[in-house]
């Protein structure tokens, strides 16, 4: 496409006549356009995708519905945007995929942000209330090169109660801000997130009587014994109950410092 002059886009690439390639291969090379070995080299290519040529008009019918509402038009008003170039000049993408279902457009895009990557690029990904079918490939994304932001009314439903992917991603995390939530199972997993302290609680009994008057005492004399005990238990530091019960701009912070060794510690905000 580019011997011949083509701008590479979806469009062009979706209406590209597949199976007219080697004679199009054929006509650059006898106009001069290429060379004898280019001819050899795409030829080789073609050949090795030939068994898959039959799913192209699928695969791109497919993904023009679901690119359809962010695809660039010609003659339309916005100017294409190109997600390598921009990051490069620190610009900020806010793409709607619109549904979970746009399994192509979603891969499409973790692509470019992995091609990104591979340039030495570092960027900061925020993924909003999407399921993790849609974006687990996101929560994978080395932590040394993409800050990720996740921001969703309940986490752990997202992570579709998947434990390791829940506590991997917690683990990584450097600040977790929770807030209220109506799942007992969230309310549980996030207070085992806190932790646990050790709980002393004190009790005291008082016992009271009196002794047998005898031959050298009047009256019987009274008698009284205190005993004190002290017992330990496991408690959370952000009790399940305390997250059922939050109101509206309450939250609770959890950060990590490491420092040789990673601690944390539970803020209550407001």
């Amino acid at each position: 496409m580019k011997k011949g002059g083509k701008c590479l886009s979806f469009k062009m690439f979706s209406i590209c006549p597949h199976e007219l390639l080697f004679y199009k291969v054929d006509d650059l090379r006898m106009q001069g356009c290429i060379t004898d070995s280019e001819e050899q080299e795409i030829r080789s290519k073609l050949m090795m995708g030939q068994s898959e040529n039959y799913k192209l008009d699928s695969y791109f019918a497919s993904l023009k519905i679901e690119i359809m509402p962010i695809m660039y038009v010609t003659k339309g008003s916005h100017k294409s945007v190109n997600m390598i170039h921009a990051l490069k000049k620190g610009a900020i993408l806010c793409i709607d995929i619109a549904s979970v279902t746009n399994k192509l457009l979603i891969n499409t895009l973790i692509y470019q942000l992995k091609l990104a990557l591979t340039c030495g690029m570092r960027y900061t990904l925020l993924i909003d209330s999407i399921p993790v079918n849609a974006n687990e490939a996101y929560l994978k994304v080395p932590t040394d090169k993409v800050c990720k932001m996740i921001a969703t009314d309940d986490f752990y439903s997202m992570t579709r109660s998947d434990e390791k992917l829940f506590s991997a991603v917690v683990g990584e995390s450097q600040i977790i801000v929770v807030m209220g939530h109506t799942s007992s199972n969230s309310t549980i997993k996030w207070s085992e997130v806190f932790g646990q302290y050790d709980k002393y609680e004190q009790s005291c009994s008082t016992s009271r009587g009196s002794s047998r008057r005898t031959a050298f005492s009047l009256f019987a004399s009274p008698n009284q014994s205190r005993t004190v005990s002290i017992s330990k238990n496991r408690e959370f530091v952000v009790k399940p109950e305390m997250t059922t019960q939050m109101d509206y701009g309450e939250a609770y912070v959890l950060t990590a410092v490491k420092r040789g060794t990673c601690t944390s510690s539970a803020q209550w905000l407001s």
